[in-house]
């Protein structure tokens, strides 16, 4: 323990002489003496000295400095492999049993030394001990970050992993353990013998659908030492096969991408499976069949079109976006007095947002809108598609005097002219 400041140690000398000072000055006078008794007097100047010294040692903002030593146990991380792979051999009692045994064992003889965090890791990382071999993941990355995240200020000793080694999820590990500065050891489990095995290894698809779309769904096959063999993959739901494709293998170590399209049949949460017609001498067909959910919404998205004046072009734009099947077009002319923000897009055909309401709407809202517009609306920001010829047709309507299927009267024919001007 130190008593510092940043001031020179003499300075309290001072102190000192300035408390002494103050009191003697303060207590010799003669009219003190006549009115405090003698041991009144020593006893006033004692602390009135006192007062003036701590006072100006304060001023010298003394630090009062403490090293304290700890010894800390160095800290040795067991991560343990929690992937339903690891058990998906013919030793999958004895990991249960006797692995088990031999791990607690391990974190009892550690534990004399060290302090042992033990850890879960497959779909997700978790801090327990038991592992119950249920997760379809494995990602050993998101694990070294766990580490790097939650532990990097710590003594760490060394990471011990336990796994099967087989990743199907996350980034490459090796990159991620370069800037770790404990050793890392590894517990080999499973079997490295390759088995004929068929396997899907990963199911793509959208998580939310509308109602009567149809979606894609990708399916990955994985197929070991069936050469030669074909395999039908199918998607299904309540019972019903929806799809189905057959694949050829044509090498040992096979693996080929299959791209289907569904149909949103129902609203809600709805539940298909994938799976794969197991082969002969295939023993594991516990991952022939992978489920996954699809979100099918019954509601459409709102556009509006808004124009100057009837116009082809905008029957044209609402029937191609009403083929989608997932929206709802409504079209309104510049007198449209609604608000803009039910609608998901806003379409402005031939409309100049120049100091008008629409303009400052669609700002508040900062809604999504299209411009087909004219050249008063250059100026504005956005992406601008131009046509690279910027001609125009000259044309004009004929009456077809050899048409008798139905006649025109005089004043017609003669409205027209004016029309068609």
């Amino acid at each position: 323990m130190n008593l510092i400041t940043e001031l020179p140690f003499y300075y309290s000398l001072i102190c000192l002489a300035a408390g002494f000072s103050y009191a003697y000055l303060l207590y010799s006078r003669e009219k003190k003496r006549d009115t405090f008794s003698k041991g009144a007097i020593y006893t006033l100047f004692t602390l009135r000295f006192f007062s003036v010294l701590i006072i100006s040692l304060l001023l010298m903002s003394f630090l009062l400095k403490r090293n304290l030593n700890q010894t800390e146990k160095p800290l040795i991380i067991l991560a343990l492999d929690n992937s339903a792979s690891v058990i998906s051999g013919k030793d999958s009692t004895e990991l249960k049993t006797e692995f088990l045994k031999k791990v607690n064992q391990l974190n009892s003889s550690l534990s004399e030394k060290y302090n042992v965090q033990a850890l879960l890791f497959g779909n997700k990382v978790s801090q327990n001990t038991t592992p119950d071999y249920t997760d379809k993941e494995t990602d050993i990355s998101q694990l070294l970050n766990e580490i790097d995240n939650n532990y990097s200020n710590q003594n760490i000793g060394a990471l011990v992993i336990s796994s099967d080694g087989i990743i199907n999820k996350g980034m490459n590990p090796t990159g991620l353990t370069e800037k770790f500065k404990f050793p890392i050891y590894t517990i080999a489990l499973g079997d490295t013998t390759l088995k004929k095995d068929l396997l899907l290894q990963k199911v793509n698809h959208n998580q939310v659908v509308y109602l009567a779309n149809k979606f894609p769904v990708e399916v990955v096959v994985q197929s070991l030492k069936f050469n030669g063999k074909e395999a039908i993959v199918t998607i299904s739901k309540d019972g019903v096969k929806k799809a189905s494709q057959t694949i050829k293998i044509s090498n040992d170590n096979f693996i080929q991408t299959l791209n289907f399209v569904l149909e949103a049949e129902k609203p809600g949460v709805q539940k298909y499976n994938v799976s794969i017609t197991p082969l002969v001498e295939e023993l594991n067909i516990s991952n022939n069949s992978q489920n996954f959910i699809v979100d099918v919404i019954d509601t459409h998205e709102k556009i509006l079109i808004l124009a100057s004046a009837p116009h082809p072009d905008v029957a044209a734009i609402k029937e191609s976006i009403e083929s989608g099947q997932s929206y709802e077009v409504e079209t309104a002319y510049s007198d449209f007095t609604k608000p803009l923000k039910p609608y998901s897009l806003v379409i402005l055909h031939n409309v100049s947002l120049l100091n008008n309401r629409f303009a400052i709407e669609l700002a508040n809202n900062n809604q999504p809108f299209l411009l087909i517009t004219p050249k008063q609306n250059e100026s504005l920001p956005g992406l601008k598609i131009t046509s690279t010829f910027n001609k125009f047709n000259e044309a004009e309507a004929v009456f077809n005097k050899n048409f008798t299927l139905f006649n025109l009267s005089d004043e017609l024919k003669s409205s027209l002219k004016i029309y068609l001007q």
